[in-house]
Formats: C-alpha cells, structure tokens, sequence
C-alpha cells in the first residue's frame, strides 16, 4: 500500500510530462521591450530554523554561561561547606557536631521561604538584571567570608554558631535572589516562541555545572586541608574559586543590555 500511494500520490514519482503540467507558468510581462519574469516561491530564501536564531541570540549565550557558573558555585559551595564546618580546627575547620549543621541549614530553610516572598516586589522594583548583579555581588562576600570564622574559634562555640546562623541566613537571600533574577533573564533573552529551547541550553549548563561544582570542589577542599602552602591555598582556596566564578558572572551580566528587563516581542516568520 505504501508503495502503491508513493507512486500515485508523491510528485517526486510522476513522469517529467506529468509533473511539468502542475508546475505553474511563469508570468511574463512585456514592457518596452523589456521581459520580466516573477520567480518560482520555491526560488525564495527559505525561513530562518530556530537553531539559526538561537545561535544568533548573543543573549541567551551569555545568560546561559551566568547560569553554569552560579550554579557551579552554589552548589559546589553548599557540599564543600557541609564538610569543611565538621573538620577539626586544627585542619582549619570548626569542629561542628551534625547536630549544629543541621539547626544552619533548618535556619536556612526557613529562611529560603521568606526570601520567595519578598523578591517578586523587589525585582519589579529595580529589574531582574540589576538584581541579579547585586545579589550575586553580595553573594560572592557571604561565599568566601565563612572560612575566616576560624579566626575566631577562641570566642566559643555559641559565638561561632550565631555567627554562622547569620552569614548562613544572608547568603541564603542573595542565593534566592540571583537565581530568581537570572531565569527571568533566561526568558527575556528570547523571542517567546524561542523560550522552550532558551530554557534547555540554560539548563543544560546548569546541569553540568552542578556535577562538576561539588566533584571539584571536593577535591579543591582536600588539597586544601592537605598542603602545607598557607594562605590563600589551604582552606581559604576553594572557598575563592566559587567566589570568584561568582564575580566572573557578575562581569558577563555587565555585558547584557538594559532591554532584557523586559520580555522581548514576537517576530513573525513566514
């Protein structure tokens, strides 16, 4: 059957008489001696596909590289710290019991709930792009401010784990906020009908970013406590690798134009 409909219904099948007589005649208009002829639609340059769009979408490009490397220090952080906060203080930790780890990031929580709340007004007040380059400014201090409470483990535990609590409660804000900010930016650096595919390369860099943040930070970190080097490359150095992929997508976000505070129109393609 298939055979049969192919021969009988496909054009590519019919003889060249039979397929000569449905191709349209070309309009030939005589004027001053002079013949114009109106081309075949088939002659026209055929519409631009949505992966030659995309690629020419520098927006979404450099959106895309902020995403990996926020997610890339965001959660290569969060693992590293789990860690580093039980180590001994004599490796450059704070000798933390799971218990006191577990109140932090039960803080932290309560704390992700309350940012929800408030980052809506405050986007619409001053744009995602903006916030963004705040948030993750502010982001990148509470990312590599935490190794130097080893400084201050003479004050006590109590002293320790309120400070902790607090720099834990920041940085929990500034972490709801840039991540908030930069989806918005991922859906403001395309066409509408182009979001879904934004959204997969996005993610895509996200998702890499997220194996290798916590696969290296977790041997940056064993480096660190291992070396007999010193300062900055002990327990401070993995602590200012994410801090400084946050400041790196900091710099791209510069780049960004102002218009993708907004959502972009649509553009009709024939």
């Amino acid at each position: 059957m298939a055979l049969v409909s192919g021969w009988f219904v496909l054009e590519e099948s019919h003889s060249a008489e039979l397929r000569k007589k449905k191709e349209p005649d070309e309009e030939i208009i005589l004027a001053d001696d002079t013949k114009q002829v109106t081309l075949d639609d088939s002659l026209k340059e055929p519409p631009p596909t949505r992966w030659t769009r995309i690629f020419k979408e520098r927006d979404i490009w450099l959106a895309s590289a902020i995403y990996g490397l926020l997610a890339f220090s965001s959660l290569g952080w969060e693992e590293v710290f789990s860690v580093w906060i039980i180590t001994s203080i004599r490796l450059g930790g704070l000798a933390f019991t799971s218990e006191q780890v577990a109140i932090i990031f039960l803080i932290g929580g309560f704390v992700y709930v309350f940012a929800q709340t408030i980052c809506p007004a405050v986007i619409d007040r001053i744009g995602p792009l903006l916030t963004y380059k705040l948030s993750a400014g502010y982001f990148m201090v509470f990312t590599i401010i935490f190794p130097f409470l080893h400084l201050f483990v003479s004050y006590g535990k109590t002293a320790l784990m309120v400070a902790c609590c607090i720099l834990f409660a920041f940085r929990c804000v500034f972490d709801i906020f840039a991540f908030t900010a930069l989806f918005l930016l991922v859906n403001h650096s395309v066409a509408p009908d182009l979001i879904g595919t934004a959204n997969g390369i996005a993610q895509t860099s996200a998702s890499l970013s997220r194996t290798l943040g916590p696969l290296l930070g977790g041997i940056m970190l064993s480096w660190g406590l291992s070396n007999d080097l010193g300062f900055p490359f002990d327990q401070y150095f993995v602590f200012f690798v994410f801090g400084f992929g946050l400041l790196v997508s900091v710099i791209i976000a510069c780049i960004l134009p102002p218009t993708i505070d907004t959502r972009k129109k649509s553009i009709n393609i024939p």
